[in-house]
């Protein structure tokens, strides 16, 4: 099933523009994906330096929260014999936040000789679609959901978890990060309960949200040996302070398209569930 065909079907046809697909794997296959972190960080524009230094004084007024941690943003995506290689450097989270005024609508040229990041940061993030097991009234499993609260960015809107930015403090070992370990750590911030019982997902589309975010992902299907009552019961007992509430919607096409309908998806997760249809209807078949 192709993107224009997962779009008709979950009536997401006017969102298209939203998505630009980066890299993805043939059908039931998977990306093989390595991220190589220089410790050199990206360098702002002198002139930037005292907008973004205003921009995150004002910003921290309505989130007081809200932390200049560092992310990783990509220079550089090389696909290579069938591997897809990132190439990644240090940046903040103020000066990324502070330059989605300037990056909505853009593509990305992965084959340009430019840093993809040249003019503005663009922090990698990781975000699985999680499935349960079948049960009586889900024989296909359910995908799990989530309503963001309390965030400087797409709060209120409806999302997949677990979903985050990779951390160079956190994710980088022996100048490398891996996805699936960043992805596990998520889960266990967002999904508390679940994370030692999932396995490793199988990462199908690195994806780039063209308006709000504007962030290259990483997403897959993760699969978990927790009914979708199951779950809704554990992670709903300790919710992260980001998340509003967790719930379960039923893999089928006619459930997954009411829940788009009603729902104001995140642009980058328009894109995971559009990747990544063909394998959510085949269901969670491991467990």
């Amino acid at each position: 099933m192709g993107l224009n065909e997962s779009l008709r079907a979950l009536g997401l046809e006017p969102r298209k523009g939203e998505i630009q697909i980066l890299a993805q794997s043939l059908p039931y296959g998977h990306l093989n994906i390595e991220i190589f972190c220089n410790s050199k960080p990206r360098e702002m524009l002198k002139t930037q330096k005292p907008k973004v230094k205003l921009y995150w004084q004002e910003h921290l007024k309505t989130h007081p929260r809200d932390f200049n941690g560092k992310l990783l943003s990509v220079k550089m995506i090389k696909k290579m014999h069938g591997n897809v290689h990132i190439f990644t450097r240090p940046c903040h989270f103020a000066e990324f936040k502070w330059s989605r005024q300037f990056c909505q609508g853009k593509i990305l040229d992965i084959k340009s000789p430019e840093p993809l990041d040249l003019e503005y940061p663009l922090p990698l993030s990781v975000g699985p679609i999680v499935q349960t097991v079948p049960d009586r009234k889900h024989p296909n499993g359910c995908i799990v959901v989530s309503i963001r609260g309390n965030t400087a960015i797409e709060n209120g809107q409806a999302g997949f978890i677990p979903s985050g930015y990779f951390s160079p403090i956190e994710d980088c070992k022996m100048k490398m990060a891996f996805p699936s370990q960043a992805a596990l750590r998520e889960m266990r911030e967002e999904m508390s309960g679940i994370d030692s019982w999932s396995k490793a997902p199988k990462w199908s589309a690195i994806i780039q949200s063209t308006i709000g975010s504007c962030q290259p992902l990483i997403t897959g299907i993760m699969e978990i040996p927790f009914t979708a009552k199951e779950v809704t019961a554990i992670c709903n007992q300790n919710l992260e302070a980001e998340l509003q509430k967790i719930f379960c919607v039923p893999a089928d096409i006619e459930s997954l398209k009411r829940f788009v309908a009603k729902n104001n998806l995140c642009s980058h997760d328009v894109g995971k569930i559009t990747c990544l249809l063909e394998e959510i209807l085949e269901g969670n078949k491991r467990y």
